[in-house]
């Protein structure tokens, strides 16, 4: 089976096979919605199933197909991919793995909606909500913040030479990276400038924040101007700093009814990711699930080198490859969307 045929009919076929295999009972058509349109093997089309093709697409798209003409061309399109799928299915496609692998993944895409369809944002009472902002108040309640990064050495007369050093040029964001990378002794921000993160005055300090000497977060707090240096080395433990101010971060206020709509997408999400896992616990337990991680050390991932032409050496120079077959790109559109398909030239 060729590739590239299978390229183009995969997504035919996929579209097709779980289109069928997802739709759901319909309500009762109006008189004259069981009208057929066309046949195409044992696949009819009808009025019922042409309006809601139509429908499924946005008012202005909608507008495109009110002609006669259009309306011929849209029915001419479903025919054909119709025809496709059908074509497809007769020579076996259906039986092919990609095939399958597709269509599994849209079955699941199906179930997902299912099972989650009954979770609405609008379910969420404001008890919830409310609850959640309590409980996470460090999220929406913060004191100010600077941010600082400092170089450690363990010799007092050569900080006190760097410090002295870089007093002549404060503000030189080049010269302090450079000065962190060849004099550090801090081995877990030296790649980051230094960095030792966001944190607030020893007495308003949240969860989260880094957990700094206090030797340190005083000294840096009284630094005025982001990008100057605290003038004097702090020791603490035998160990010598050089500080500079990085960044400043206003106080957070934010009442509930400021957060109260981000709040409510936060716990819908969490009840959708929790309902989702709820149900296919349910499926472990009533399905035979054997595994065995300790095979996954044994599964190479080739580097990106290996996989991504751009990331890999240049090659020696060789003869001009052949210009590219070109060929036509119909578009086929399948019920409620276009998908594009490739049209193999004959060998």
């Amino acid at each position: 089976m060729s590739p590239a045929i299978m390229r183009c009919l995969v997504p035919v076929l996929a579209f097709s096979l779980a289109f069928a295999a997802s739709c759901k009972p319909k309500e009762t058509k109006p008189e004259g919605g069981d009208a057929v349109l066309a046949k195409v093997g044992d696949v009819t089309i009808t009025v019922r199933d042409f309006e809601e093709t139509i429908n499924a697409y946005s008012p202005y798209l909608r507008q495109k197909y009110s002609s006669p003409e259009m309306k011929k061309k849209k029915l001419d399109e479903m025919i054909e991919f119709e025809l496709l799928a059908l074509e497809a299915r007769n020579l076996g496609y259906m039986d092919d793995p990609i095939i399958q692998e597709a269509l599994k993944q849209q079955l699941v895409r199906e179930l997902q909606e299912q099972i989650l369809s009954g979770i609405k944002l609008e379910d969420i009472t404001e008890e919830e909500t409310r609850k959640y902002y309590d409980d996470n108040a460090g999220k929406y309640h913060k004191p100010p913040q600077i941010r600082v990064a400092h170089i450690l050495l363990g010799d007092k007369v050569k900080a006190q030479a760097l410090l002295d050093e870089l007093l002549q040029a404060e503000t030189d964001a080049v010269k302090w990276r450079d000065a962190v990378m060849k004099y550090t002794e801090d081995p877990e921000n030296k790649d980051h400038g230094g960095d030792l993160g966001y944190f607030s005055k020893p007495e308003q300090k949240t969860e989260g924040e880094p957990d700094l000497p206090e030797a340190i977060v005083k000294a840096s707090w009284e630094i005025k101007d982001i990008g100057k240096l605290y003038p004097q080395i702090v020791e603490v433990e035998g160990k010598f700093h050089i500080l500079k101010l990085t960044s400043t971060r206003p106080a957070i206020e934010r009442t509930f009814d400021q957060v109260k709509r981000q709040i409510q997408s936060i716990l819908w999400k969490e009840k959708r990711e929790k309902a989702q896992q709820d149900f296919i616990d349910q499926l472990e337990k009533n399905a035979k699930v054997e595994v065995d991680y300790s095979l996954l050390s044994e599964i190479k991932i080739p580097d990106a080198a290996s996989t991504d032409p751009a990331l890999a050496p240049p090659a020696e120079a060789g003869p001009p490859a052949a210009p590219p077959v070109e060929g036509k790109v119909p578009v086929i559109t399948p019920p409620g969307g276009t998908i594009p398909v490739v049209k193999a030239k004959p060998q």
